[in-house]
């Protein structure tokens, strides 16, 4: 190294040192003598969420999230193929922290679209990130396609928050809902870090990606188009009943 090993420990301590401050300065906040509402009980909040459509939109944008969060831990090994210098990499995540931020700045003009029409673009910007790094023997690509995923990823989850909390506006289950779409990010994690992680081992790096965005990318646009039925019935006033879809194009092969 051209600098002392130490400094970074040194550095991280210092940052360190303002936490137990601040840790300090907390105050209790005030506490209501006001006579509190009886909870609700448990099993008709559970009653009062939506239940077919929000589990085919969690679980859409619960996949999305898993597989943005668990492609970059595969990121150096794709820099190292590509013959990308180890002593860029720290530079690269600072680019792509800086192009989040802003980011930020414009990522509400997403909240503006429909609500179907941004989980759309949310997945195909998956699949495309995927793709590209995958695709490609151009490192300043696969910079790009790695630059792309935090700078989109960390703005993401403002835009579904706010789509789901207009599209479900009942105050007591604000807090229940954006719990569960957390819930559901996490939930798909253990089976997507697995999926990628064999399928980048069983294919090599780069195929890898590229058949993981591909394959993840077709199975996620079905499942919104899923989603999208459980919604026009919904607005018809149809009971939706799980296989119904299946068995309907099922009907239509065997007239064929």
């Amino acid at each position: 190294y051209s600098v002392d090993p130490r400094l970074p420990f040194i550095f991280g301590f210092l940052l360190l040192i303002p936490i137990p401050l601040l840790a300090l300065s907390y105050t209790t906040p005030p506490v209501s003598t006001e006579e509190k509402t009886a909870k609700p009980k448990i099993q008709n909040m559970f009653k009062s969420i939506p239940k077919n459509d929000m589990i085919a939109l969690f679980t859409v944008f619960g996949i999305t999230s898993s597989v943005f969060a668990n492609a970059p831990q595969f990121r150096e090994i794709l820099f190292q193929s590509l013959g990308v210098p180890v002593v860029y990499f720290g530079a690269i995540l600072a680019v792509g922290s800086l192009l989040a931020a802003v980011m930020g700045r414009v990522i509400h003009h997403l909240a503006e679209l429909p609500h179907h029409v941004f989980y759309f673009i949310d997945i195909a910007i998956m699949a495309f990130t995927l793709i590209v790094v995958g695709i490609t023997q151009n490192p300043y690509l696969a910079i790009f396609g790695f630059l792309v995923m935090p700078m989109y990823d960390r703005n993401r989850n403002i835009v579904a928050e706010s789509h789901i909390l207009a599209r479900y506006p009942s105050k007591e289950n604000k807090a229940t809902l954006l719990s569960v779409l957390a819930f559901s990010s996490q939930l798909q994690g253990l089976w997507v870090s697995v999926a990628l992680g064999s399928t980048l081992h069983f294919w090599g790096i780069s195929k890898g990606f590229v058949y993981f965005g591909v394959v993840a990318g077709i199975i996620l646009t079905l499942l919104m188009f899923v989603y999208l039925e459980i919604e026009k019935r919904k607005t018809r006033g149809d009971i939706f009943k799980v296989g119904e879809v299946l068995t309907e194009s099922k009907k239509v092969l065997q007239l064929e």
